[in-house]
């Protein structure tokens, strides 16, 4: 079996920015890619449907469907614009979304695919 890919997204928490990063948390994918599933010290539970794109700088929430089952997390940047999120489901929508969990990057408040 190939060793697994690590996918790393930019992250805003580190010395620099006056935030100390938490030791790593990684999630495997049912197609055996690792994802960095870290959240910020400043974490957050949110409510059930509650999926805010602005939040505190340097934070990470994890997000609920209305039934309450966790399906998300998202990171949000120095200035409090999400920057990643990172879907634990398939949406219900496996020929879009094969693998879960996976990753969308955001630019310009823009989600990415």
């Amino acid at each position: 079996m190939p060793p697994s890919k690590v996918k790393k997204a930019k992250n805003p928490s580190d010395k620099k920015a006056g935030v100390e990063p938490l030791p790593k948390e990684k999630i495997m994918s049912n197609q055996g890619n690792e994802y960095d599933y870290t959240p910020f010290k400043n974490h957050k539970h949110g409510k059930p449907g509650e999926n805010p794109i602005k939040s505190e700088p340097n934070s990470s929430m994890d997000i609920y469907d209305k039934n309450g089952n966790h399906v998300q997390r998202r990171w949000y940047d120095k200035n409090g614009d999400v920057y990643r999120d990172l879907d634990l489901t398939n949406h219900g929508n496996s020929k879009k979304h094969p693998e879960y969990p996976h990753e969308h990057l955001w630019k310009d408040g823009v989600r990415g695919k």
